[in-house]
């Protein structure tokens, strides 16, 4: 160890460049990893709290075909139960129909969903997206809340009414004349478009549905627990007919998503990595050919090539050790002053506004980040250093000390 930390040293430059470079490049990783998980989070607290919440609990047969009738029957026990477990912090009850909306001259067909306003509002970012008007105010109240954009379609303003005309649980007509109480935007002219809020008591009326919900949104106070939690859930509720799913499970688009966004770069990080990497091979095979004449006079004194090739890979070793926790270094002290201080990305300021959220980001420092890249650059920098520390196994020690 102490020969290989002197042979490091002989050229002090050299040494001192690829140290700065492979601190660089484990600083970036580790960077890129620990906001990347910020983002990450980011999209899903947007998806999260804007309206699915972080688990739903429904008809096991409701997910892939969800029909009016299928319904969780007296579903203010099943709350109760859900709420008392540690780490859920809300949990509503939910009504879904389709139907359609008509204005004076215009028609359009939508989602509405009935909702518990008091309790919505420790789940959803909606209630605090309104932009004209006021959200809903009563659980029984003929009021109405509606995006936009299907305002804009519509051509309708708050206070104005609108017809509803859908089928109720039963199959009866479910018609009714609503007051818009509000129009909120979330930022998705998806949601905006296709989505409208009644009080759940007034939905219950006009479907004909009793004290019946048909999803149960809950939201946890970590998202790193949520596996636990739904295992928890499931086990509390005990029942075969209901169905526990996780936000991944719910919009399994967003998760791919993020996969690619991972994948993407990890590309990237990897092309840095072998840039790197290499230079860390030319250090080395300089400090090989240089060293020519040494290898044959240690092979010409009895040293065994085995131990030659350990020297080389031990220098190796220390050289990447040395960069890989420097780097490792500046990248949590970076990711420790945007924690901070916050990162903000240009250009996102608006968007981030419009779904409720704040504008900066905040980047954590994990285990995986300040691993995941040093071990890939000494993996990495030994598999392609060994081959040519071998070769001290075909020198011959006479030509070798002529060289």
């Amino acid at each position: 160890m102490q020969l290989a930390w002197r042979n490091l040293w002989r050229n002090v430059r050299r040494t001192v460049l690829t140290i700065i470079a492979i601190a660089f490049a484990t600083g970036i990783v580790v960077f890129s990893h620990g906001l990347q998980v910020s983002t990450h989070e980011t999209s899903i607290l947007a998806t999260t709290r804007i309206f699915q919440g972080a688990l739903q609990v429904q008809r096991e047969d409701y997910f892939d075909d969800p029909q009016i009738y299928r319904t969780i029957a007296e579903p203010d026990h099943a709350i109760g139960r859900i709420n008392s477990l540690p780490g859920v912090t809300a949990t509503t009850g939910r009504a879904i129909g389709f139907a359609l909306l008509s204005s004076k001259d215009r028609t359009y067909g939508v989602q509405i969903v009935g909702v518990d306003p008091y309790k919505e509002k420790k789940l959803s970012t909606i209630p605090a997206l309104v932009r004209e008007g006021a959200y809903l105010e009563s659980i029984d109240s003929s009021e109405i809340l509606v995006g936009a954009a299907l305002a804009r379609n519509l051509n309708v303003q708050v206070g104005e009414e609108i017809t509803l005309l859908g089928q109720g649980k039963d199959g009866s007509l479910a018609a009714a004349i609503l007051k818009v109480g509000g129009v909120y935007e979330s930022g998705s002219s998806e949601i905006d478009r296709a989505l409208a809020q009644i009080p759940l008591a007034t939905f219950r009326d006009l479907f004909y549905m009793s004290n019946e919900s048909h999803i149960l949104v809950a939201q946890v106070d970590s998202l790193a627990n949520l596996k636990g939690i739904q295992s928890q859930i499931i086990k509390e509720l005990d029942d075969p007919a209901l169905a526990v799913l996780r936000w991944d499970q719910i919009t399994p688009g967003l998760k791919q998503a993020q996969e690619f966004d991972r994948i993407t770069n990890w590309i990237f990080l990897v092309s840095l990595i072998l840039i790197v990497v290499f230079g860390i091979l030319n250090t080395f095979l300089m400090s090989i050919l240089e060293r020519t004449k040494e290898f044959g006079m240690l092979l010409a004194l009895g040293m065994r090539p085995i131990k030659i090739t350990g020297l080389i890979l031990c220098e190796c070793l220390q050289l990447v050790t040395i960069g890989a926790i420097a780097g490792s270094i500046l990248g949590a002290i970076v990711i420790l002053y945007f924690n901070h201080s916050g990162f903000v990305i240009p250009g996102t300021k608006e968007f981030l506004s419009l779904w409720n959220l704040p504008e900066a980001l905040y980047p954590r420092v994990t285990i995986e980040a300040l691993l995941t890249g040093p071990l890939t650059v000494l993996a990495c920098s030994l598999l392609l250093v060994v081959p040519f520390s071998l070769r001290p196994f075909w020198l011959h020690p006479v030509k070798a000390m002529q060289s």
